[in-house]
């Protein structure tokens, strides 16, 4: 309920509820808050995250967490109790989701904390998912019996709003045939 508006008539109540929920966390633990958001969020490939951890430069722990491709967009929580005290742990997203149709913009990983009695290290990965740009081919074909003999011809290919704009100039007395024209990194 943080955030929340109201409005008080005149003369009149309203109430305003707030909840928070406490809990105990085991200790030796090690808590990953997962975070996808953006346009294209829950249009995303299967993300992946490897929890590698050593005490004394030997291994004491290690986990992969898993988010199914096309989750919602939310935070993910995932909680790894008994870990050693001591250990030092690396948490790296291995695979971040984008696709050909999606883009990713991760923040947060690699992460290295160290598990101590009683902390519980708190790590935040981000994951912005938009649409990736995609191109477009313009083929315009001159033909005719005066072809070759025509001015030049321009095209304005108009994508998207707002608008990205993008020019065709064909030169005069281009010959008969088909010109082709791509255009990237339209959104």
């Amino acid at each position: 309920g943080d955030g929340q508006q109201v409005t008080v008539p005149a003369g009149g109540t309203v109430t305003a509820r707030i909840t928070d929920t406490y809990r105990f966390l085991p200790r030796n633990a090690l808590v990953i808050d997962k975070t996808i958001a953006g346009p294209a969020a829950g249009h995303q490939g299967q993300v992946t995250i490897a929890v590698s951890c050593t005490l004394s430069g030997r291994p004491s722990f290690s986990r992969q967490i898993t988010i199914t491709a096309g989750s919602p967009a939310g935070t993910y929580e995932h909680i790894f109790s008994g870990i050693p005290v001591g250990s030092l742990c690396t948490v790296t997203e291995t695979d971040d989701g984008h696709t050909a149709t999606v883009t990713a913009s991760v923040t947060g990983t690699p992460q290295h904390v160290t598990v101590v009695n009683g902390v519980v290290p708190p790590v935040e990965i981000y994951d912005i998912y938009d649409h990736a740009p995609g191109s477009l081919t313009v083929t315009k074909t001159i033909a005719g019996d005066a072809a070759g003999k025509q001015g030049r011809i321009a095209l304005l290919v108009a994508c998207g709003e707002p608008a990205v704009f993008f020019a065709f100039l064909i030169p005069a007395r281009t010959p008969a045939g088909a010109v082709k024209q791509s255009f990237n990194g339209i959104p």
